[in-house]
Formats: C-alpha cells, sequence, structure tokens
C-alpha cells in the first residue's frame, strides 16, 4: 500500500483528538449535572461552568484549525490543527 504522507496522520491524529475531547467534555457535562455539593449540582458553580466553556472553546477552535485547507503550506498547517487538538484535549 501507499505509505502514509506525515500532513494525512497529522490530521487524522487531530480527528482523534477532537473526538476523545469531545466524549471527555460529555463525561464532564455528565458529571457537574450529577454531582450535587452544598445542596445542589455543581453544574451551577460559576468556576465549574467556567471550565466546562473553556474546554468547549479549545474543541472548537482546534476543530476549525483542522477544517483549514492549508492550501499554501498544508504541513505547517497540519503541525497547527494537531497541536491545537492536543491542546484542547488537555483542556477537558
Amino acid at each position: 500500500g501507499d505509505p502514509v504522507r506525515l500532513v494525512d496522520a497529522r490530521r487524522a491524529v487531530g480527528w482523534w483528538l477532537i473526538g476523545a475531547s469531545r466524549a471527555m467534555l460529555a463525561l464532564a457535562r455528565q458529571h457537574a449535572l450529577d454531582r450535587v455539593q452544598f445542596g445542589k449540582p455543581i453544574a451551577g458553580f460559576q468556576a465549574v461552568r467556567h471550565r466546562l466553556a473553556e474546554a468547549l472553546v479549545a474543541i472548537e477552535g482546534a476543530e476549525a484549525t483542522l477544517e483549514l485547507p492549508g492550501e499554501d503550506n498544508p504541513d505547517l498547517t497540519a503541525l497547527l490543527a494537531k497541536a491545537a487538538a492536543g491542546k484542547a484535549a488537555l483542556t477537558t
């Protein structure tokens, strides 16, 4: 078979990280809704909501970067997109 180009591999890893990040965010959101502290779900606390929002912004930004065509410099675009996806995964 044909070897996978590095740019394609980077994009594939980026998309995998986005999928994993979305799954982790869904788990975190559900946990925040289920866990009760001081008589109410922790999802109602501003700090928790802020962290969930930061994670969503990071995921959406990384996904937008992965969708860039990268016609001028596809290697750099793929590298930056994978880095953004990795950072989003660490945020969740």
